[in-house]
């Protein structure tokens, strides 16, 4: 694994300025404590570790440089040799939507919440209910999703909260970020940990706009845990 620590400025996305909305400054400062690691079974743990080495980094650098974020970045390169910064996102259930909260609220230069991004969800199926029960007579994985939560039990499920609320991709799987990419007009794409390769590699990619915002996936088909990335 390579964890390369860089003590410069992040680029126009992150930089300090009387024009960044305050929230945007704050959004970038990551607490001192680390995120507690996810439970992942044993074929999980290089993941796992993977993700925790990354973690450790970012908050080592963060303390020794009094949490000002501008002087510190932890990258890592996919396996198209493309540059992303790493952002640690906690462990409390809400990570997901945490960390589109996160990288969106970057992109556009405002301070969002992970209740925004379960809300945008929201009210996207609720907007949009045809085309996603059209996609669940066409997409053949998506329907046996639906078959067990239509749109409506969606829409009710999505605004419980925590670690026993629900997770991004806990009812529909993927077809929740599709939405949400749709919502935001932005690209998504999905990362996880490749034991062959060392390093992420991107396994699924929604692209409905210009702006980029990646997701690091640590754990199983059984759940796991969600970081952010942002193009270098």
């Amino acid at each position: 694994m390579t964890v390369q620590v860089l003590h410069r400025t992040f680029p126009s996305w992150t930089r300090r300025s009387k024009h960044v909305d305050p929230g945007v400054q704050k959004a970038w400062v990551l607490p001192k404590k680390e995120p507690v690691a996810p439970l992942l079974n044993a074929k999980n743990n290089l993941a796992l570790v993977y993700r925790d080495n990354l973690t450790k980094q970012y908050n080592a650098q963060l303390v020794a440089h009094d949490l000002n974020a501008s002087k510190v970045a932890v990258t890592l390169c996919d396996d198209n040799q493309r540059l992303f910064y790493f952002f640690a996102v906690a462990t409390d259930g809400n990570c997901g939507f945490a960390a589109l909260a996160k990288g969106d609220g970057l992109n556009r230069r405002k301070q969002l919440t992970s209740n925004y991004m379960r809300t945008k969800l929201r009210n996207e199926v609720r907007s949009f209910g045809g085309y996603y029960s059209h996609e669940a007579t066409v997409n053949d994985a998506f329907g046996i999703y639906y078959s067990d939560c239509d749109s409506d039990a969606l829409c009710e499920s999505v605004m419980q909260k925590g670690r026993n609320g629900h997770w991004l991709g806990d009812r529909w799987g993927n077809m929740e970020i599709l939405a949400l990419a749709r919502a935001l007009g932005v690209c998504i794409e999905l990362y996880s940990y490749d034991a062959n390769l060392g390093g992420i590699r991107c396994y699924e990619r929604y692209d409905f706009g210009k702006q980029h915002i990646g997701l690091l996936f640590s754990g199983g088909s059984a759940g796991g845990h969600f970081d952010l990335l942002m193009k270098a």
